[in-house]
């Protein structure tokens, strides 16, 4: 769709405690924009795209620390809200001289429950861990996974700082006629602040 332009920001709280039973609790968000302008055919014709992309996920999860290991290991479930927004312009020109505009726009939300488990091990330089997280659904004709690994430090004063790889997959029909697969993954780098 000749998307040249994006943006990717990702926000996470969580709430950890020892009142038993009460779960503890965190919210992820995940942002995408990713917009563009490009040249290609449509039915034979040439034609001028511009296109525009947003995909908006928002977690919601409770989750429990069950067994006493080296390793912290979490198992919840919670709530995602999907909300994905496609909006197409293009200008198809199947004669010379003449044009022909054509515009969509696609919005659709989603709410899927969601099963969630993460580990946490510290490794031995002091302040130094390796984490895991995943979050999984399948429900009706909707498929979500989202997995992460990562490596971090946190120094004394709270303030850290992780790096890994992410990697989501959404899957689903919606009302309008709305098909979406969307695969969205790579490196990242993030900042963190416990208190």
């Amino acid at each position: 769709m000749g998307y040249d332009k994006a943006n990717q920001w990702v926000a996470w709280l969580g709430y950890e405690h020892d009142n038993y039973p009460w779960p503890k609790v965190q919210v992820h968000h995940t942002s995408l924009r990713e917009s563009g302008t490009g040249d290609t055919t449509l039915e034979g014709a040439p034609s001028h795209i511009k296109s525009r992309l947003a995909v908006d996920a928002t977690d919601v999860v409770f989750y429990y620390t069950p067994f006493d290991l080296p390793a912290q290991i979490d198992l919840g479930f919670g709530l995602r809200r999907l909300s994905v927004d496609f909006n197409v312009n293009a200008i198809i020109s199947p004669y010379p001289g003449f044009t022909v505009p054509i515009s969509k726009h696609k919005k659709t939300t989603q709410h899927m429950p969601i099963l969630y488990a993460s580990g946490y091990y510290p490794l031995p330089l002091k302040g130094t861990y390796a984490s895991a997280a995943t979050v999984f659904s399948k429900y009706k004709d909707r498929k979500l996974y989202h997995s992460r690994l990562a490596v971090g430090w946190i120094s004394p004063y709270h303030l850290g700082v992780e790096a890994g790889y992410s990697h989501q997959l959404h899957r689903f029909s919606a009302e309008d006629s709305i098909e979406v697969d969307i695969k969205l993954g790579g490196p990242f780098v993030a900042l963190s602040l416990r208190f």
